[in-house]
Formats: C-alpha cells, structure tokens, sequence
C-alpha cells in the first residue's frame, strides 16, 4: 500500500501541471520580442525552466510531490507578486510616456473587464 505523500508515478504523470507556452513561444517569431525589457524575459524563461525542472524532478522521483508542489508554489509566487506587477508598472509607464508624446494605445485589459 502507497501512502498519500508518495502517489504512484502513473497518477502523477496523469496529474502534472501543463505549463501554457503559447505567448512565450508565440515571442519567438515576434519582430518585438527583444523590445521586451531583458528582465522580463530573463524572469519568464526562468520560470519555465525551474517549474519544468521540479515536475520532472517530482516523476522521476529525484523529489517527493509534496517538495515538488512547495517548490511550484514558490516560483508561482514569484511570478504573480513580483513579475507581473512589474510587468504591469513598465507597461503602464510606457503608456504614459506615450501618451504624452500624443501617441494613444488601447488601455491595459483587466480580469474583471475583459470580453
């Protein structure tokens, strides 16, 4: 009998998080990837690399899935409170500073306002 903390290797390859690349590897063919300030970029490629690492790490059972959800959680962590708030800053300071240059983009999308 397999205890709650160590679920069978089929459970857990069924279970994985999926980690959606479509924007990220949408930038590779974007003319305007390399616009994006180098931190950004630097902040989302790490991501993906740790979060990939620690779910391969958790099936391969070089890591416990308890250890593995506590490491996902962490990078996820990173990336809502630190990057996209960031991210968030720097595109509204590019707003700004083009509006002033009489130069008008759409406004940000928000969650509660998004079609």
């Amino acid at each position: 009998m397999r205890s709650a903390k160590s679920p069978p290797s089929s459970e857990m390859e069924y279970h994985k998080p999926t980690l959606e690349k479509y924007i990220w590897q949408t930038m590779q063919y974007s003319p305007t990837t390399l616009e994006t300030p180098s931190m950004f970029l630097t902040q989302t490629r790490r991501f993906y690399s740790r979060a990939e690492f620690v779910i391969e790490a958790a099936l391969e059972r070089k890591m416990s899935a308890r250890q593995a959800s506590i490491e996902l959680n962490k990078i996820v962590d990173i990336i809502e409170q630190q990057t996209l708030p960031q991210l968030k800053f720097s595109t509204l300071n590019l707003q700004q500073e083009l509006k002033q240059n009489d130069i008008i983009i759409g406004s940000l999308k928000e969650t509660d306002n998004a079609n």
